[in-house]
């Protein structure tokens, strides 16, 4: 009917959904590869052997292999408390020691104060 669409609330909810489609547009181009995968496992309904979804953490195969070995050889036992001692004690964080930045002085402004040190060291 050729009726205008100025100061209506249809224009400004279009340019809202322009505008977030422009955002998605980067995100959906990087999750396209598991979006597609995830289509398509939807559609068949089911996963082939090969899929990289399917492979899992073993967390059997995460214990340590180590102390299996040592408990079968039995003559480690002084390794052993050692390492029962250390395993137990608190991790101490080395402290920073603070030191005078020389960085913005020229060389001429820095040997002075090296040969004064040198001479304080003597």
């Amino acid at each position: 009917k050729g009726e205008t669409i100025e100061d209506d609330k249809a224009v400004e909810r279009l340019c809202y959904l322009r505008t977030v489609m422009e955002k998605i547009r980067p995100i959906e181009h990087k999750l396209k590869y598991q979006i597609d995968k995830c289509v398509k496992i939807a559609e068949t309904g089911q996963v082939s052997k090969d899929d990289p979804s399917r492979f899992k953490a073993n967390p059997e195969g995460l214990a340590s292999k180590l102390a299996e070995d040592v408990s079968d050889d039995g003559s480690d036992e002084d390794e052993d408390d050692d390492e029962k001692d250390k395993s137990k004690q608190k991790y101490v964080a080395p402290r920073n020691v603070p030191k005078h930045f020389d960085g913005d002085k020229t060389k001429e402004e820095k040997e002075p104060n090296s040969l004064t040190r040198k001479k304080n060291l003597l």
